[in-house]
């Protein structure tokens, strides 16, 4: 165990996170706002690892949208009400400090950190994962920035701070960052999965289909066949607030009327298994691409799998037809790579092959993964929407 303080803690924390490949991790309540404070502190580097998370807490309204926004596209950011400690993980190594992740703190603060030895640092890092079990999701853009966004040289002054060293260089940026397309996946899983347990309450019509494709079902049902579309105009209207109690009577409401329409003469179109089918034939062509690369057969037949691309023939095409064999499959490996954060999958995968979109994406993934992701879709998050849950406007 080492003692660190004054610019040699920063220099440490900064140097830990230059370094880390796999795993990059920082718990810590008060963020600031992304920018060369920040960079000072961790750089850029870490932008690289593999596994990135960060643990805060959004109810003491301390952490900046701009920082969260940044940490999510890479990988997630949960929020545990009442943290307090500040730890940061470098793949194994882990510095425990008293600092926050802001300039004032590294900067305008008398802070003290320890360096863990290795054991140690394995418990802390145990602990860490403990608590992220605890978290609940963040969507960054629901976040107000508070006294976060004004952790300022004006600001630390007007506090009486003054700079006691200099914590780094500033790396800056390689290139302007650009807004994270995905920073909101681990919440939209989250909303959808409480969606699912309470309509798992209410009925199950294919007990031997998992339940994300039934529940996908039904929000197609609310979106395209029931009697008022109900869900159509929530593709940009703002979520219906609801109590609890509300919304269980509305899912329980739309169930029935989505299992009685399902049985019907009127279901022309929807069956339990064709979730499956689709699901067998993406895990089989990605698996594929893993090897070599995907001829144009397979390549139209992977991505008619999908309600994005199926849709609209002509991006199918626009596909094929603008990206090369080897970039298409370099963007598949990447769909498939279980080992990357899906947020970095999806940001990487649709900046990699032209035409490829959002929803594609993400439907690509979760047929890829059907036990662990929804399928998402302008239908599925209208859906959401319509009973209440606060996701983005697809």
């Amino acid at each position: 165990m080492t003692i660190l303080y004054g610019e040699k803690l920063a220099r440490e924390v900064r140097k830990l996170m230059d370094a880390a490949t796999q795993r990059m991790w920082v718990a810590s309540p008060f963020v600031g706002p992304w920018g060369p404070g920040i960079r000072k502190v961790l750089g850029v580097e870490w932008k690289k690892a593999r596994n990135v998370r960060l643990l805060t807490d959004i109810v003491a309204g301390h952490a900046s949208p701009k920082s969260l926004e940044l940490f999510s596209g890479l990988g997630a950011v949960k929020s545990l009400t009442g943290l307090h400690a500040k730890l940061y993980v470098g793949d194994d190594r882990v510095i425990l400090a008293s600092a926050n992740l802001s300039q004032t703190a590294f900067e305008r603060r008398y802070e003290v950190g320890l360096m863990l030895s290795p054991s140690q640092a394995k418990k802390s890092i145990a602990v860490f994962e403990q608590w992220w079990k605890k978290g609940k999701a963040v969507d960054p853009k629901q976040v107000k920035p508070g006294i976060a966004g004004r952790d300022t040289d004006a600001a630390a002054k007007n506090q009486g701070l003054t700079t006691l060293w200099e914590s780094n260089p500033d790396p800056g940026e390689a290139s302007a960052e650009k807004p994270a397309k995905f920073g909101d996946w681990d919440y939209f899983v989250e909303q959808y999965e409480d969606l699912a347990h309470r309509y798992a309450k209410v009925q199950r019509i294919w007990p031997t289909q998992l339940l994300f494709s039934e529940v996908d079902a039904l929000l197609n049902f609310l979106y395209h066949h029931q009697a008022n579309v109900v869900s159509n105009k929530y593709t940009k209207k703002k979520p219906r607030r609801l109590s609890e109690s509300e919304r269980d009577q509305q899912i329980r409401t739309f169930a029935r009327q989505f299992k009685k329409w399902y049985e019907s003469d009127d279901n022309v179109v929807e069956s339990q298994t064709w979730r499956r089918d689709h699901a067998r034939v993406v895990q089989r062509l990605l698996k594929t691409a893993t090897r070599r690369n995907l001829s144009t057969a397979e390549t139209r037949e992977l991505l008619k799998q999908t309600n994005a691309m199926n849709s609209y023939a002509i991006n199918i095409e626009k596909v094929i037809n603008n990206n090369s064999k080897p970039t298409i499959r370099k963007a598949l490996v990447t769909l498939a790579d279980d080992s990357i954060p899906v947020q970095r999958r999806l940001r990487d995968a649709s900046s990699q092959v032209f035409g490829l979109g959002k929803s594609a994406v993400q439907e690509l993934v979760a047929f890829n993964e059907p036990a662990h992701y929804p399928l998402r879709n302008g239908n599925s998050n209208a859906g959401l929407r319509f009973f209440g849950y606060d996701v983005r406007a697809h």
